[in-house]
């Protein structure tokens, strides 16, 4: 191993500096950074969202009123003999998607004696 020796009074070379040292941010900062990011990019959707319903109408993003009655189910009922009945001269099968629209139910949904449905107008 061998020792490197220098005259005395001899500097090391500086370490060169450049103008505009890169940036380097904290952990406090990246977290700043990242939640005005989130921050603005809520905002924006959420004007583009407004001008969406703005332009589509308020009809388009309304529910739609109809005019309904409730029938209460009784033991032995099923959707097509409700159907048959409450909506007579509608096609069955027509009329039993429209009480299951109306009701948020299921093509698997079991009907409980006892339960109310609403039945849609035709």
């Amino acid at each position: 191993m061998t020792t490197m020796t220098m005259p005395y009074g001899t500097r090391l070379p500086r370490r060169v500096q450049t103008a505009n040292p890169p940036l380097r941010l904290t952990l406090r900062g990246r977290r700043l950074v990242t939640a005005v990011v989130l921050l603005v990019a809520m905002m924006v959707a959420s004007f583009a969202i407004s001008t969406l319903r703005a332009a589509a109408g308020p009809a388009a993003f309304s529910p739609t009123l109809v005019s309904a009655h409730s029938v209460v189910v009784k033991a032995g009922d099923t959707l097509w003999t409700i159907a048959s009945r409450e909506l007579h001269g509608l096609d069955p099968m027509e009329a039993v998607q429209r009480i299951r629209e109306a009701n948020a139910m299921s093509s698997t949904a079991v009907l409980a004696a006892g339960s109310t449905l609403v039945i849609p107008s035709r």
